[in-house]
């Protein structure tokens, strides 16, 4: 046997191998959807902005990032969880993916219509 020949070889064994482990992973359901949709996630984080008086009665505004991300990811996910009867986000298979992207986006849709402006919350 040839150099290349086992060159090859080895390379056909690799490919077998990744392509059996690919087979053999775990898939985590939630977290390829979560991903789909994590920038509309970050889309309803928000900054809170108080408006005081110091000791000396000048004004002071300070500002508050509200980082609503993981508290909706969250939230979406348990409600995804519920409706599909999983125990967890981890028992979510394969088949239960589009469901699962049509169950956040019809959630994520009532949100951005429901959202209010800051004008609005004042």
């Amino acid at each position: 046997m040839t150099q290349e020949e086992r060159i090859q070889k080895l390379e056909e064994e690799l490919t077998s191998l990744k392509d059996e482990l690919k087979r053999n992973k775990k898939v985590n359901v939630w977290k390829k959807v979560k991903d789909k949709f994590s920038k509309e996630f970050n889309s309803f984080d928000w900054v809170d902005i108080f408006n005081t008086t110091n000791f000396d009665g000048n004004p002071i505004t300070f500002t508050k990032s509200m980082n609503e991300a993981y508290h909706i990811s969250s939230a979406i996910g348990t409600l995804v969880r519920i409706t599909l009867q999983r125990k967890g986000l981890n028992y979510l298979k394969e088949c239960d993916e589009e469901k699962a992207e049509k169950i956040t986006k019809e959630i994520l849709e009532i949100m951005r219509r429901e959202k209010v402006t800051r004008s609005e919350n004042d």
